[in-house]
């Protein structure tokens, strides 16, 4: 075959219109068949939205991988996956949910792993037809999208990244979206740290009772940059962005400045909290709470400073706050802490606070 007519095959297989993948596969039938086209081929005979078209390539590629193709078949029979269609029939495109999409794909990974196919990009490829030249995924393919996401954020395949970034902006948190969040971090570049900062800064939160996935994620990638960016929403307009989102978002941020331990982030915490979460007295015992184990793990930037702020804390009206403050100074282990332990130990708390507390 001719390097034109190799690449007029490649372009037919590689469209989004399934009348032209059709008539692409029709070009390959009695010819011999270029190693190029292979991955097209697993990709359109397993994950092709026409159905036609799935079982076309199959006969085709199946006679030139018929070992692989025997090994899937045999464990499909031998554990059926759900399926859309309620079909017991060999036809991954039909597979009903994302960890089975998974470890399918593992299973043909493990199986090609001689062969030189490359079964990340037949995943890729996968979710460029389940797309079809859309901006969405539909609702019926979603399931196929988080098995992929699964599987190339696993092998750290990192030409999938603009598919995650795509993902992560049309979903969310929902979805195939939080299997995004989930392995994000194996993915390098501004970019991803761009689209977990924005997606933390405009989070909805549901669950408030516990750090949000995407703030673990950022600390998983731990570069400085994302510590200046959220230092920056700290300061901006006195930190009204974070505080408009609320107690969980407010904590969020402070937990990932403490644990990303940069020490940009250690002055815009402290002036954060001083001016609106003591003196104003806004957002509550969970967010100090937060900010006061933040401001232990950031006292090697500045012990003093973070000493200070916490001295503060221990004299707060919530026996939460004062727990965390005396747990950080803890934490910090200077001798300057010891007179305000002591006091707290002797029930002197300051501000009217007695021992009923317990402590």
């Amino acid at each position: 075959m001719s390097g034109d007519s190799e690449e007029k095959i490649i372009k037919f297989l590689q469209s989004e219109d399934p009348a032209l993948r059709k008539m692409g596969l029709s070009l390959t039938t009695g010819v011999g068949l270029p190693a190029s086209c292979n991955v097209d081929l697993f990709a359109i005979s397993f994950f092709d939205p026409e159905p036609s078209n799935r079982v076309t390539a199959s006969g085709i590629i199946s006679k030139s991988f018929p070992e692989i193709f025997g090994e899937l078949k045999k464990g499909w029979d031998n554990y059926p996956p759900n399926t859309r269609n309620e079909s017991k029939k060999f036809d991954p495109y039909q597979m009903d949910y994302d960890f089975q999409v998974e470890n399918f794909m593992q299973d043909f990974h493990k199986l090609s792993a001689e062969s030189g196919l490359d079964v990340c990009e037949v995943s890729l490829r996968g979710y460029n037809l389940l797309k079809g030249g859309v901006e969405q995924i539909s609702d019926s393919h979603k399931d196929l999208v988080g098995g992929f996401v699964k599987f190339l954020g696993t092998e750290k395949y990192q030409p999938a990244k603009q598919m995650m970034i795509d993902i992560y902006k049309q979903f969310g948190d929902n979805g195939p979206g939080r299997e995004v969040i989930l392995i994000i971090h194996n993915f390098e570049g501004e970019d991803i740290v761009e689209l977990l900062v924005e997606g933390l800064l405009n989070k909805k939160y549901f669950i408030s009772n516990s750090i949000d996935d995407t703030a673990k994620q950022l600390v998983k990638i731990g570069s400085e940059n994302i510590a200046a960016k959220l230092a920056e929403a700290l300061s901006d307009r006195g930190g009204s962005r974070i505080l408009y989102g609320g107690v969980p978002l407010t904590r969020d941020v402070l937990w990932c400045l403490g644990k990303l331990g940069h020490c940009c982030a250690l002055e815009p915490l402290v002036n954060f909290c001083s001016l609106n979460l003591i003196k104003l007295g806004l957002d509550g015992w969970e967010s100090l709470s937060a900010s006061a184990y933040a401001l232990a793990e950031l006292s090697h930037c500045d012990e003093d400073l973070s000493s200070e702020l916490l001295f503060e804390m221990v004299d707060h009206r919530s026996e939460w706050v004062v727990e965390s403050a005396v747990y950080a100074l803890g934490m910090i282990g200077s001798e300057r802490s010891i007179p305000k332990i002591e006091d707290i130990i002797a029930g002197k708390r300051g501000k009217g606070h007695s021992r009923t507390f317990g402590w």
